[in-house]
Parts: C-alpha cells; structure tokens; sequence
C-alpha cells in the first residue's frame, strides 16, 4: 500500500496492490456430487486506487471519495472420482479413480463514489453511495451437483449495482448509525456446444453455439442500525464502550433458463431474509486496548441433498460463478456465530 496526502487542499490519494494463494474455498466440494477429493488450487490478484476530498464548512466537513477496483480470481479443481465396471476376467467389480480438471476465473473491475455532508442539525451527517462492478467469467467448471443442470464450459457475464444512503448522529459519548442499501445484479451465463448438436426441432448447433441460456435478475436489500456509548468510569482511567447493531439482508432473484437443445423454458423465483444481530464491548486503560465482537447470522442455508421439509429452488455460487438449479434443492438451516477478541497496544 502507498498514499500520499496534501494538507492543504485536503486531498489524499492511495494504492494498494493484495495477492492471495487459495488452497481451499468452503462449499466447492458440494459443486461436484460424488466426488472423492477435491484438490484446489489458485490465487486472486486485488489492485486498487483512490482518492478522498474534504471541504471544511462552518457546520462540518464534506467528503467525496472514489475508488477504482481491478480483481482477477484464477482457480483450478482437480477432481478425484472413483469409476467402478466389472471385470469379467476377475469376474468382480473393480474400482478406477478418475480426475477431472476444472478451471474457475472470473475478471471484475468496478468503482465507488462516496460522498458525506453534515446536516443542519447539530451532530448529523447523512451520506450516499454507488457502486458499479462488471465481471466476466472466461471459464467456468463443470459442475456436477445433484438437482443442478451440468453445464460445460459455460461463459458469461454480470453486472452488479449498488446505491444506498445512511444517517449518522453523534451526541456527547453516544453515537447512533442507520443505513439502506439497494443491490440490483444482473447475470448472463450460457453452456457453448462442444460438438455439433441436434435440436429437438431437427436443426443443428454448431460448434461454439449456445445450447442452454441463464439470464438472472437479483433485487438484493440491506438494512444496518446500530448503537455505541462510550461510558468512562468516574475516578478511572479507564473507559468502556458498549455497542449493538443490527443487519437484515433480503435477496430476491429471478431466473429465466431457454434450453435451445429441448426448445424449453422455465422461469424460477426465490427469496429469503438473514438477520444478523451484532454487539460488541471495548475496555480501554491508559496502557492499552482490550476488544469484544460478536454476531450470529440466522436465515441462511448450507445446500445439501438429504430431503428437508421446506425445500427452495436455489442458485449456487462458487466465487462469483452462478450454478442453475434444475429443480429443488434442500437447504439445511444454518446459524452461524462469529466472536473476535482483539488487543491493541502502543508501539511508543
């Protein structure tokens, strides 16, 4: 990372560039049903840079930031089968193991503006956001998930938007923070034919023609509100700090699947809602800095296919690869609780 600031016109500009090496990615082995192992490896490239304003006024500073992502995430699953035939010399069943190599890349690139003002009212602020990414998935695996249509070699396309507006208030120790947030996603994914293929009509497909055609429509929702009070012990140095939030997330998508090999079409609509309460506490001494965070995030779901009572049509994702469900697919409830304990200390 590298910046470089101007005091004067309060200006500040930054860069960051962020390689990782990826050896495992939670849920891939649920994208290939059957399987023995899945040996992943990979890495994901993140350059960023950006910029921030600041204009002084007799009731706060404003601020208008921008920033401009580039990500590359390169992926290959080489997956173990074991193939199982008769063998009539050994009059027995013999089992063979069989890899399959899969690659997952995906290109985005995307920018950000975010701009503050203070609000005529002592102690608030009130801020906007947008957001634009595009991506691009050169090479997408061959899944083979029960209840989801194989698609080989499927490239596409999305786009994914974000507006939203959020409201601060600051009041002596106590702080106070709601936002909304709208997240349209469009995605177009498509299986190339590897070979001429006949139609159900008699026509054919070349090589390189698309043989089934996803076209999702995501109506995405966030809501954040949360609380903090700083509360300092009389006679102490010491201070506490309390602080609850809560985070509600909708998401909401359409699918719209044209099979030009069956001459079919079906339509798929699906949406549920994650609520993640969160709380945290902060003692503070004059030597150091002692953190507590926590959260549980209900709503959600681990696909799996033992049947479940209240089963959804769902999309899978691996990264940010969309997987089309063929038909219903249990979900298995799952809550999931996160707690973080963190110390800070000088280094003067």
């Amino acid at each position: 990372m590298i910046g470089r600031s101007w005091p004067a016109s309060k200006l500040s500009i930054g860069a960051s560039a962020l390689w990782t090496g990826l050896h495992a990615l939670d849920g891939v082995d649920l994208l290939y049903s059957g399987s023995q192992r899945v040996v992943q490896t990979g890495h994901a490239i993140d350059v960023r840079m950006g910029a921030l304003k600041e204009w002084a006024g007799q009731r706060g500073a404003r601020s208008l930031e921008a920033i401009v992502v580039h990500n590359r995430f390169a992926a290959t699953h080489n997956v173990v089968y074991v193939d199982r035939f008769w063998d009539p010399g050994l009059q027995q069943f013999i089992a063979q193991p069989r890899t399959d190599q899969n690659f997952d890349h995906t290109n985005t690139w995307g920018a950000q503006l975010d701009y503050q003002i203070p609000l005529p009212t002592p102690g608030w602020r009130i801020g906007w956001v947008a957001t634009v990414n595009r991506a691009t998935h050169p090479k997408l695996p061959n899944y083979d998930i029960t209840n989801v249509a194989v698609i080989p070699w499927d490239p596409g396309r999305s786009y994914a938007y974000q507006l939203g507006v959020g409201v601060s208030k600051v009041l002596g120790p106590a702080t106070f923070g709601a936002d909304a947030i709208y997240e349209p996603i469009r995605s177009y994914t498509w299986a190339d034919a590897v070979q001429p293929t006949a139609t159900l009509s008699g026509d054919t497909i070349a090589v390189g023609g698309k043989t089934i055609e996803n076209r999702f429509r995501f109506s995405n929702a966030l809501f954040r509100i949360g609380v903090g009070r700083d509360i300092h012990l009389e006679g102490s140095p010491n201070a506490l700090a309390i602080q609850l939030g809560l985070m509600v997330r909708s998401i909401n998508y359409q699918l719209q699947q044209t099979d030009n090999v069956e001459l079919a079409q079906r339509a798929l609509r699906t949406s549920w809602n994650e609520w993640t309460p969160t709380w945290g506490i902060t003692v503070r001494f004059p030597d150091f800095e002692l953190r507590y965070r926590g959260r549980v995030t209900e709503g959600a779901g681990r696909p799996g296919t033992q049947f479940v009572v209240g089963v959804r049509d769902l999309a899978l994702a691996s990264g940010t690869i969309l997987a089309a469900p063929s038909g219903p697919l249990s979900l298995v409830n799952v809550n999931t609780s996160t707690h973080q304990i963190s110390l800070s200390l000088p280094l003067h």
